[in-house]
Order: structure tokens, then sequence, then C-alpha cells
């Protein structure tokens, strides 16, 4: 199966003459969710004993991979996820690398930019070796010395607000036209704020009620999550005996 005959299963007639395209410009907010208590949506911790595995949402993760020109993640979760990497991965690596390269004509690599205070980094880590463009962006107070300290090995920029919505700004501001966001949920909060800095949400949502454990932390009540967005599309999965919706929500192009 093709990446277009995946996409139309998933989320409909998404291509360019679709009525409703995939964003090409933009952030992107790619989030694995379930409902936690008092029915707010939740991250799912990623690790977690019984946390549900869904090829689907796999294929999801690494479609924004490919759609993007940088990906946003923070130092925290590199130190909580110690077998992360953002090269494309699975058995989808190949035919959304084609995706990328011939579909969407991204011939320069995927930019990884991880948002970080203190410069603690884990090494060894397989991020380091995942192909991508490290980009660590810091307080403007932090840049030389981390510059320094991370020569050969990462770009280092001072960003004034250094937060997920300023980092957003400023990749964009700076020729990364679309960007995707695999931060955890404290980070990914600032996005929310009024104005919505986000373009296009792709929610998997496990539709189950999951021990505490499960769960990393809590997302915006649903109204400030798709406030200035239509979903486009909700399909429904059975995979090992779990059940997951995928919806795609997204905002008109500015």
């Amino acid at each position: 199966m093709q990446v277009e005959d995946e996409l139309t299963a998933l989320f409909g007639a998404v291509s360019q003459g679709g009525a409703t395209p995939l964003i090409q410009r933009g952030v992107l907010h790619v989030v694995h969710a379930a409902r936690g208590p008092g029915g707010v949506l939740h991250a799912l911790r990623v690790g977690a004993p019984s946390s549900p595995h869904s090829q689907s949402d796999f294929f999801v993760l690494n479609l924004c991979r490919a759609r993007a020109d940088a990906v946003l993640t923070s130092a925290e979760n590199l130190r909580r996820e110690p077998t992360l990497g953002h090269q494309l991965q699975g058995p989808w690596a190949d035919a959304l690398l084609q995706y990328r390269t011939q579909r969407l004509q991204k011939s320069a690599p995927l930019v990884c930019a991880i948002l970080t205070r203190t410069g603690q980094l884990p090494d060894p880590h397989p991020f380091w070796n995942d192909r991508t463009r490290k980009l660590l962006l810091c307080a403007p107070e932090r840049a030389s010395e981390l510059s320094v300290r991370f020569a050969g090995r990462a770009q280092v920029q001072g960003v004034a607000a250094l937060d997920a919505r300023s980092a957003c700004a400023w990749l964009r501001s700076s020729g990364h036209a679309l960007v995707s966001v695999e931060a955890g949920p404290s980070s990914a909060r600032k996005l929310y704020c009024p104005p919505s800095q986000v373009d296009e949400l792709l929610l998997t949502h496990w539709e189950s009620a999951p021990p505490d454990a499960e769960l990393a932390g809590p997302l915006v009540d649903d109204a400030t999550l798709c406030k200035g967005l239509t979903l486009r599309s909700s399909t429904t999965r059975r995979e090992g005996g779990q059940t997951f919706r995928f919806e795609r929500w997204s905002r008109q192009q500015r």
C-alpha cells in the first residue's frame, strides 16, 4: 500500500487537490492521548508498562516527520525517552522517505530543534546519530557557552522566551515552513494560548480509561484545543484488541 492510500484510509481526501489538504506551512501538533480524570485529554506516557501500541499511530508520527521541515522537542523528552530518535522508522520508513523527497520535494534533512534551559542533554543517546540536523534552542545568555560545548554536534540559537510558542515562531521566521511539535503536554500547552498557534492537530485518541500511571499530563480543555480548528476527519481502528480514533483538525491556511 502506498503512503497516499494509507493517508486516504486514515484522513480522507488530503492530496493537494482535495477539499481539505494537509497543511504545507504552519505548526503541526501530533499527540497520542486518552481521557483522564474529569474527562480531560491527557498525553500518554511513552514506555509505560501497559501503554497501547498502534502501528497506525506510529505511521502518523512518522508521517509528520516526513512532512516537516523541523521537529520541535525538548531536552526533557530526550531524558525521559532513552531510545528516542527522529529519523523515519518502522515499516513505512522507505515509503515515507520517498514521499518526502518525491511527492513533497523536500531534499533538506529534517531539523531537530531541542528546547533546553541547562544544556543537560543525555549522552550517549541515539538521537545524536539519527541523521537529523541538531539545533539547540536556549536562553540567549547560555548560547555562547553551549555553542562551545556542542561545537560540531549542534547549532545553538538563543531565544528570548524559551517556550514552544516562541520556538515555533522563531523556526517559522527562519525559513522552516512546517514545524511538527513532539513536545510534552506542559510545553505544548503554550501553543494553545490565545491566539492558538496550531494550524493542524493530528490526534490519536486511545478510547480506553487508562490508569494514572499511563498519563503524562493534561492537554488544554477541549474547547481551547480545537478553537479555530475544524474537524476534517475521524477514523476508528481496532489494533491489538484496543480501539483508537484518528482525528485531523485544521484551520484554513493563512
